[in-house]
């Protein structure tokens, strides 16, 4: 009886803990401006309570991997084929620190917005995928995920106007440029074949007052965020941009389940930000960090997705040095 007793405190007392743990692993600062900065591969940390994922099975007929259990257990995909279906395990180095920099350089200018940061290493589970491919279907992953998730879809909810989401990544491919994900392809920025409604920034695009604009003028022109970004430090490379319509055959993020998700909310824009190896070194965090956070502040000033809260702020005066004079 008194042995039963305290196996039922212990088991009580560890479902606590790791309760708390859970919550501890979405690091979530509330904010009061339309913005929404998501940094989802941030941590190495692995749980032993959650299993690691799988490697999923590919289907022919689809072209498509599929990570359910059941395709998992029965696969039999040949060395190729499964290396398709292997999942991204790797910690961003150095994202996490840059999101911290890129919030601290808004709230300088009296900009508040939502920052969302998972400690939890993507080997267990990965926000950034369907839910299938990124818990594998266990209960614990899926909660951890349901309430990342939920976290995201409430400010966009909360905010009935426009709301414009950031998700920083970090990547390790050749060329070392920023590379910003709108849900289109790679072929179709180099060809220039596509439509507002193919982006994720259809809604900032359809609710613009500059009439006269293209959605080229916002992907490639100096609408676009990386006009935006290649303004704060010019040598910076961006694609797509001015200077790089489309990546012209280099690997490209055209961006992954966040950004494609809620970029097609009504009244919800995203971007995906690909941050390069060489601009994650320790010694460029704060810089890069401060460029992309003017950078934003600019572009949504640019978009009136916030104006009240940096015009009451007592560095505006300043802010204006750098913004109006082209601008306005």
């Amino acid at each position: 009886m008194f042995s039963a007793g305290i196996t039922l405190l212990f088991t009580v007392a560890s479902s606590i803990s790791v309760h708390q743990e859970l919550t501890d692993l979405i690091n979530y600062t509330p904010g009061k401006s339309p913005i929404i900065i998501t940094c989802p591969h941030t941590s190495n940390f692995q749980p032993i309570y959650i299993p690691s994922r799988k490697t999923g099975c590919f289907i022919q007929k689809t072209q498509m991997c599929n990570y359910t259990r059941e395709a998992i257990v029965y696969c039999k995909n040949d060395a190729e084929e499964r290396q398709r279906c292997t999942p991204s395990t790797k910690m961003e180095t150095g994202v996490k620190s840059i999101c911290k920099e890129i919030a601290n350089e808004l709230y300088r200018w009296g900009i508040f917005p939502y920052l969302l940061i998972l400690d939890i290493g993507r080997l267990k589970v990965d926000v950034n995928r369907n839910m299938y491919e990124g818990t594998q279907d266990n209960p614990v992953a899926i909660s951890i995920y349901e309430k990342y998730h939920s976290k995201i879809r409430k400010v966009i909810n909360q905010n009935s106007g426009r709301v414009i989401l950031f998700d920083i990544h970090g990547h390790a491919q050749i060329p070392n440029w920023i590379e910003l994900g709108y849900g289109l392809k790679g072929r179709q920025l180099n060809t220039g074949k596509y439509r507002a409604t193919d982006t994720t920034i259809n809604s900032l695009f359809k609710e613009s007052t500059f009439k006269n604009k293209t959605i080229f003028d916002f992907i490639v022109g100096k609408e676009g965020f990386g006009h935006f970004i290649r303004m704060e430090d010019p040598d910076m490379l961006v694609v797509p941009s001015e200077e790089f319509l489309g990546p012209e055959g280099n690997h490209y993020f055209s961006g992954g389940y966040t950004t494609v998700t809620y970029g097609r909310y009504p009244y919800a824009s995203a971007i995906q930000i690909e941050l390069p190896r060489a601009i994650r070194k320790p010694r460029y965090i704060k810089s890069t960090g401060r460029v992309l956070g003017r950078a934003i502040a600019k572009f949504a000033l640019k978009h009136n997705l916030i104006t009240s809260s940096v015009n009451q702020h007592k560095n505006f005066e300043r802010f204006k040095l750098f913004f109006y004079d082209e601008y306005l």
